[in-house]
């Protein structure tokens, strides 16, 4: 009996050994995309009173800090890269097992598509691995995968089955990981030139009953019958494709339908496609991506309750990332060394800017012109010699123009000195040298 007894123990103590240590392997060799992103919200899941859901669209264009900064907000951005919005709605399942949100914003992009994972099998896994075994988490892998010949459900409830053999490739980035302080977003960093587009007639509308709009009614309808409020959006972008176009009208009655607010940025001026894509047709760079978070968070603020949480008690890790983005924010204007990017990464509300020329040649530039007009300037009334103030809030920037000049080296068109617009201090003075036909060049200037 006591044979039986030792055999039966030591059995059991082996097995318990090789699933833990299985378990740290596995926890040491799989990719870490997802934890990167999101490892924020499981921190502090309890705070978040918005969130929101999409593709990359959103992850590039709404910054969470932003809304803290301004309004006080409590928000994490869940959306992904190449994301349904099948994923995104398990997505809000799974998350709603971790936080109790008083409003959702969901992206409508990709409502005419009938799939529910896109082509890319990895990008489900940087939507879902993040999130802890749990039913939710079997219910969506099951829902997602399937009818699906590619996908290989074992794989995403144990990710072991894909990563163990990654062993060869660990890195030091692996075991020192360097997690996301934006509470989801990604700042991407680029100025480009927007492909041509056609606006169609409003009347065209996209009335197929796809499988994309089947799950985003099934947010809708989650959300309502647990209180909490959703806002549906289309993120700005060049819209070059009819369909899509279609599909942001018919949202509108959809929006009706729920009684449920719904923001078509296609419907508006918000950004200027000249100086706010990161790429030609898809993604906002920050002086878009600002743009749409200050409406976004003014929208809110004007339509719905949600508490200002600055001044509480248990929010240090947000006073924290705060003060982390800004000095990044800060650093990636220090470093510059495009002007095409400086200009625009200056567009921002949190900074005070100085700009003095020696002649028009960066005002009749087409790309640099639209890069000042950006800022809120009146490129009529400036010339050589004229210097302009821009200071507060977008849109309704003040501008002072003065026909005080200080003098800088005349081989450079003009000059940009920036401010914290909070204290005042200066941080960052450039040059920049534009001539018609050759490269534009930016030096910085240090005091």
């Amino acid at each position: 009996m006591k044979k039986v007894l030792f055999r039966t123990i030591s059995i059991l103590a082996t097995a318990a050994l090789t699933f833990a240590m299985l378990v740290k392997v596995s926890d040491v060799v799989r990719r870490r995309e997802s934890d990167v992103k999101n490892k924020a919200f499981f921190d502090d899941c309890e705070d978040y009173d918005i969130l929101f859901l999409g593709t990359s669209h959103v992850v590039n264009g709404i910054y969470p800090n932003e809304l803290w900064h301004e309004y006080g907000y409590t928000s994490y951005n869940l959306a992904n890269h190449s994301t349904t919005l099948a994923v995104s709605y398990w997505t809000l399942i799974n998350a709603l097992d971790y936080a109790e949100p008083k409003l959702v914003v969901l992206d409508c992009y990709g409502w005419t598509e009938n799939e529910k994972i896109s082509g890319e099998y990895a990008y489900l896994h940087k939507a879902m691995d993040c999130f802890p075994l749990s039913v939710n988490k079997v219910r969506a892998v099951y829902d997602l995968t399937w009818d699906n010949p590619e996908a290989d459900t074992a794989e995403m409830l144990w990710d072991f089955c894909l990563y163990h053999n990654r062993w060869n490739q660990l890195e030091e980035k692996d075991f020192n990981v360097e997690y996301n302080r934006q509470r989801g977003a990604d700042r991407r960093i680029e100025v480009a030139t927007p492909v041509e587009y056609e606006i169609i007639d409003p009347s065209i509308k996209y009335e197929d009953i796809s499988l994309a709009r089947t799950y985003a009614e099934k947010i809708i309808q989650e959300c309502q019958s647990r209180d909490i409020d959703i806002v549906l959006t289309w993120i700005p972008y060049p819209p070059h494709r009819n369909e899509a176009q279609a599909a942001a009208h018919v949202i509108y009655d959809v929006a009706g339908e729920y009684g449920i607010d719904y923001i078509n940025f296609w419907d508006m001026d918000t950004v200027d496609y000249n100086t706010d894509l990161y790429d030609e047709d898809s993604h906002l760079n920050p002086s878009g991506a600002m743009k749409v978070t200050n409406y976004v968070g003014k929208f809110i603020n004007d339509n719905f309750d949600i508490p200002d949480h600055r001044q509480d008690a248990g929010y240090e890790s947000w006073h924290e990332d705060e003060e982390k983005y800004m000095q990044d924010k800060k650093d990636e204007i220090i470093y510059q060394t495009d002007p095409r990017i400086y200009m625009m990464l200056i567009n921002d509300d949190d900074l005070d800017v100085k700009l003095e020329w020696n002649n028009r040649n960066c005002i009749d530039d087409e790309l640099f012109g639209n890069l000042i007009r950006n800022l809120g300037i009146n490129t009529d009334v400036v010339s050589g010699g004229r210097s302009a103030f821009v200071s507060g809030k977008y849109p309704e920037r003040k501008v002072q123009y003065s026909d005080e000049c200080s003098a800088f080296d005349e081989a450079y068109s003009l000059s940009v000195t920036v401010y914290d617009h909070e204290t005042g201090e200066q941080f960052d003075n450039v040059w920049l040298y534009i001539a018609p036909g050759e490269e534009t060049t930016v030096t910085h200037i240090y005091y």
